[in-house]
Protein backbone atom coordinates (compact mmCIF):
# COMPACT_ATOMS: atom_id res chain seq x y z
CA UNK A 1 0.00 0.00 0.00
CA UNK A 2 1.71 3.35 -0.89
CA UNK A 3 1.96 6.15 1.66
CA UNK A 4 0.56 9.44 0.80
CA UNK A 5 1.01 12.54 2.72
CA UNK A 6 -0.75 15.91 3.28
CA UNK A 7 -0.11 19.22 3.28
CA UNK A 8 -1.29 21.05 6.62
CA UNK A 9 -0.61 24.59 5.75
CA UNK A 10 1.70 26.61 3.91
CA UNK A 11 0.82 29.60 2.38
CA UNK A 12 -0.50 32.01 4.55
CA UNK A 13 2.82 31.34 7.54
CA UNK A 14 5.24 30.01 4.99
CA UNK A 15 5.34 26.64 6.84
CA UNK A 16 4.86 23.35 5.54
CA UNK A 17 4.50 20.73 7.79
CA UNK A 18 2.78 16.71 6.62
CA UNK A 19 1.51 13.94 8.30
CA UNK A 20 4.45 11.14 8.58
CA UNK A 21 5.00 8.12 10.20
CA UNK A 22 6.43 9.17 14.00
CA UNK A 23 9.78 8.07 12.98
CA UNK A 24 10.47 10.34 10.32
CA UNK A 25 9.30 13.27 11.76
CA UNK A 26 12.13 13.73 14.00
CA UNK A 27 16.06 13.51 12.44
CA UNK A 28 17.58 10.47 13.41
CA UNK A 29 21.20 10.48 14.38
CA UNK A 30 24.13 7.90 14.27
CA UNK A 31 27.94 7.73 14.89
CA UNK A 32 29.67 10.65 15.57
CA UNK A 33 31.60 12.06 13.19
CA UNK A 34 34.12 15.25 13.23
CA UNK A 35 32.38 18.90 13.13
CA UNK A 36 33.04 21.14 10.52
CA UNK A 37 36.77 22.88 10.70
CA UNK A 38 34.41 25.87 10.11
CA UNK A 39 32.63 25.51 12.52
CA UNK A 40 35.29 24.11 15.04
CA UNK A 41 37.16 27.76 14.45
CA UNK A 42 33.84 30.00 14.60
CA UNK A 43 32.91 28.05 18.34
CA UNK A 44 36.09 28.77 20.08
CA UNK A 45 35.37 32.12 19.85
CA UNK A 46 31.53 32.49 20.32
CA UNK A 47 30.77 30.73 23.88
CA UNK A 48 27.07 33.01 23.69
CA UNK A 49 26.17 29.97 20.58
CA UNK A 50 27.49 27.18 22.21
CA UNK A 51 25.02 24.46 23.28
CA UNK A 52 25.22 24.41 26.80
CA UNK A 53 22.36 21.50 27.88
CA UNK A 54 20.50 18.89 25.62
CA UNK A 55 18.30 19.00 23.19
CA UNK A 56 14.73 20.64 23.96
CA UNK A 57 11.72 21.05 21.82
CA UNK A 58 9.36 23.50 21.51
CA UNK A 59 5.51 23.43 21.50
CA UNK A 60 4.37 23.57 17.77
CA UNK A 61 2.24 26.40 17.69
CA UNK A 62 0.81 28.61 15.21
CA UNK A 63 2.12 32.03 17.15
CA UNK A 64 5.94 30.47 17.14
CA UNK A 65 5.51 29.15 13.47
CA UNK A 66 4.39 32.71 12.26
CA UNK A 67 6.97 34.34 13.96
CA UNK A 68 9.94 32.00 13.46
CA UNK A 69 8.66 31.77 9.26
CA UNK A 70 8.39 35.60 9.44
CA UNK A 71 11.96 35.68 11.05
CA UNK A 72 13.42 33.17 8.35
CA UNK A 73 12.04 34.98 5.27
CA UNK A 74 13.33 38.37 6.91
CA UNK A 75 16.98 37.01 7.45
CA UNK A 76 17.12 35.29 3.92
CA UNK A 77 15.66 38.94 2.15
CA UNK A 78 17.95 41.02 3.97
CA UNK A 79 21.32 38.94 3.20
CA UNK A 80 22.92 38.51 -0.44
CA UNK A 81 24.05 35.21 -0.65
CA UNK A 82 27.35 34.89 -1.68
CA UNK A 83 29.97 32.15 -1.29
CA UNK A 84 33.29 32.15 0.60
CA UNK A 85 34.55 29.67 -1.98
CA UNK A 86 37.26 27.32 -0.52
CA UNK A 87 37.92 29.58 1.94
CA UNK A 88 35.09 28.05 4.28
CA UNK A 89 35.10 31.04 6.83
CA UNK A 90 32.33 30.79 9.71
CA UNK A 91 31.11 33.89 10.47
CA UNK A 92 27.74 35.59 11.08
CA UNK A 93 26.36 37.03 8.19
CA UNK A 94 25.71 40.92 8.23
CA UNK A 95 24.54 42.40 4.79
CA UNK A 96 26.37 38.84 2.73
CA UNK A 97 27.12 35.64 3.00
CA UNK A 98 27.18 32.08 2.56
CA UNK A 99 24.79 29.12 3.96
CA UNK A 100 26.45 28.68 7.27
CA UNK A 101 26.70 32.14 7.76
CA UNK A 102 23.32 32.87 7.03
CA UNK A 103 22.45 30.44 9.75
CA UNK A 104 25.09 31.31 12.43
CA UNK A 105 22.88 34.37 11.62
CA UNK A 106 19.68 33.13 12.26
CA UNK A 107 20.56 31.51 15.77
CA UNK A 108 22.24 34.23 17.28
CA UNK A 109 19.61 36.51 16.57
CA UNK A 110 16.88 33.90 17.52
CA UNK A 111 18.97 33.26 20.67
CA UNK A 112 20.59 36.07 21.71
CA UNK A 113 18.04 38.99 20.18
CA UNK A 114 15.00 36.89 20.89
CA UNK A 115 16.01 34.64 23.65
CA UNK A 116 14.65 31.40 22.06
CA UNK A 117 16.40 28.57 24.35
CA UNK A 118 19.82 27.33 22.28
CA UNK A 119 18.76 24.04 23.21
CA UNK A 120 15.51 24.36 20.40
CA UNK A 121 18.01 24.66 17.64
CA UNK A 122 21.13 22.91 15.73
CA UNK A 123 22.73 23.18 13.15
CA UNK A 124 22.95 20.75 10.00
CA UNK A 125 24.99 19.97 6.86
CA UNK A 126 23.64 18.29 3.56
CA UNK A 127 24.00 18.08 -0.03
CA UNK A 128 21.82 19.95 -2.17
CA UNK A 129 19.95 18.24 -5.15
CA UNK A 130 22.57 19.57 -7.33
CA UNK A 131 25.47 17.94 -4.91
CA UNK A 132 26.68 21.36 -3.77
CA UNK A 133 27.49 21.57 0.01
CA UNK A 134 24.89 23.19 2.43
CA UNK A 135 23.94 23.58 5.94
CA UNK A 136 20.46 24.44 7.31
CA UNK A 137 19.23 25.73 10.74
CA UNK A 138 17.10 22.86 12.44
CA UNK A 139 14.36 23.62 15.34
CA UNK A 140 13.45 20.68 17.11
CA UNK A 141 9.53 20.70 17.56
CA UNK A 142 7.36 18.23 19.63
CA UNK A 143 5.93 17.92 16.11
CA UNK A 144 9.08 16.73 14.61
CA UNK A 145 12.04 18.97 12.95
CA UNK A 146 11.99 22.01 10.87
CA UNK A 147 14.45 23.59 8.67
CA UNK A 148 14.92 26.92 8.26
CA UNK A 149 16.68 27.60 5.34
CA UNK A 150 18.47 30.23 2.99
CA UNK A 151 17.57 28.81 -0.06
CA UNK A 152 14.02 28.80 0.57
CA UNK A 153 11.12 31.15 2.68
CA UNK A 154 9.32 28.61 4.49
CA UNK A 155 9.79 26.52 7.50
CA UNK A 156 10.00 23.05 5.96
CA UNK A 157 9.75 19.36 7.62
CA UNK A 158 13.35 18.37 7.16
CA UNK A 159 12.07 14.93 5.59
CA UNK A 160 10.29 17.61 3.11
CA UNK A 161 13.30 18.92 1.61
CA UNK A 162 15.35 17.55 -1.62
CA UNK A 163 18.45 17.30 0.57
CA UNK A 164 20.89 14.04 1.34
CA UNK A 165 21.64 14.74 5.03
CA UNK A 166 24.90 15.01 6.18
CA UNK A 167 25.91 15.51 9.84
CA UNK A 168 23.94 17.48 12.70
CA UNK A 169 25.36 19.46 15.52
CA UNK A 170 25.19 17.23 18.86
CA UNK A 171 23.67 19.10 22.07
CA UNK A 172 26.42 17.63 24.98
CA UNK A 173 29.10 20.33 24.90
CA UNK A 174 31.37 18.62 22.82
CA UNK A 175 32.05 20.99 19.78
CA UNK A 176 34.40 19.08 17.79
CA UNK A 177 32.12 16.37 17.40
CA UNK A 178 28.61 15.83 15.50
CA UNK A 179 26.81 13.01 14.19
CA UNK A 180 25.57 11.31 11.32
CA UNK A 181 21.97 11.88 10.20
CA UNK A 182 19.98 8.77 9.32
CA UNK A 183 16.98 9.08 7.10
CA UNK A 184 14.63 6.83 8.21
CA UNK A 185 12.62 5.51 5.07
CA UNK A 186 9.06 5.81 4.32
Amino acid sequence: MERRTFLKGILCSGFVAVDRPESSKFIQSGFRTIAPVGWRNFIAGNEDLKTKSPKGQIKLDRDHLYKIAQFNKRVNKNINYVSDEKNDLWQVAETKGDCEDIVLRKLHDLTVMLNYPRSLFSIATCWTETKLNHAVLVLHTDEGDMILDSRFDHVAAWHRLPYRWGAIEQHRGIDDFWHMIIKSSL
